[in-house]
């Protein structure tokens, strides 16, 4: 920021974005989700009440594009934006722009036996392994947009800690029986968090750009890596995974 340079509270070091994008029209993209539910003994069309296959998580909008124009217009200071796909592309997309790169999934899964996945937190566990990441980047949905200008200190401070933006919402406390597979997860989560730290876990994430970091991503990888390839063995989200 104009003003700040060389200052011991300014941030001066480089901040990418990462979106996870899909766009279920694909008809090439439909048929290889269709041959993975099919030998999973998954009904041919997906429940709207089963949370782990249901339509809505991999419909296209067209959201992606506005969020692309609002952190243009807000977020200038994004260094990189990289899209993670599964060999797929929006049409409209300029890769001669040289900001946006694609990544597929083949690039970053470290098992790529595991693949094709459609369980985005198999997905989210791998995005540390883009090549060329940044150290501090922002997690995004392609229905998150910048409303209004922001600034990299929102999200880190200059000593490179994340802010963390936490939802109104808590986890539900119910018995597991009562939960969703989704609820199931984020319990998981919360419960490994809680045997390590001793801190029990009550509210979610935002839905928000989510700060994070190369380090600690790698950490937790290593840390809770029978977890994560528990998670990684799911194609569609499981009451199993971690998130």
């Amino acid at each position: 920021l104009a003003g700040t340079g060389h200052d011991a509270a300014a941030i001066e070091y480089p901040s990418d974005a990462v979106y996870l994008w899909v766009d279920d029209s694909d008809p090439q993209w439909r048929a290889k989700r269709a041959a993975v539910r099919r030998k999973l003994g998954y009904p041919e069309a997906p429940q709207q009440q089963d949370d782990t296959i249901a339509a809505h998580r991999f419909r296209d909008r067209g959201e992606l594009r506005a969020s692309l124009r609002s952190l243009e217009a807000n977020a200038p200071w994004i260094r990189r934006i990289y899209l993670v796909t599964d060999d797929q592309r929006p049409d409209w997309l300029d890769l001669d722009h040289g900001r946006i790169q694609l990544v597929d999934h083949k690039e970053i899964f470290a098992d790529p036996d595991v693949l094709p996945t459609y369980n985005s937190h198999a997905i989210g566990s791998q995005i540390h392994r883009i090549p060329g990441l940044a150290d501090h980047y922002l997690l995004m949905n392609d229905d998150v947009m910048f409303a209004n200008p922001v600034t990299p200190y929102e999200f880190f401070t200059p000593a490179g800690q994340l802010r963390v933006f936490l939802s109104r919402s808590r986890r539900p406390d119910i018995d597991r029986d009562s939960q969703t597979s989704l609820e199931r997860a984020r319990t998981n989560s919360a419960e490994l968090l809680e045997r390590d730290y001793q801190r029990r876990v009550s509210r979610l994430f935002g839905h928000v750009p989510v700060p994070q970091r190369k380090d600690v991503a790698t950490e937790v990888a290593q840390r809770y890596a029978e977890e994560i390839e528990q998670t990684l063995r799911s194609p569609f989200r499981a009451e199993t995974d971690v998130v």
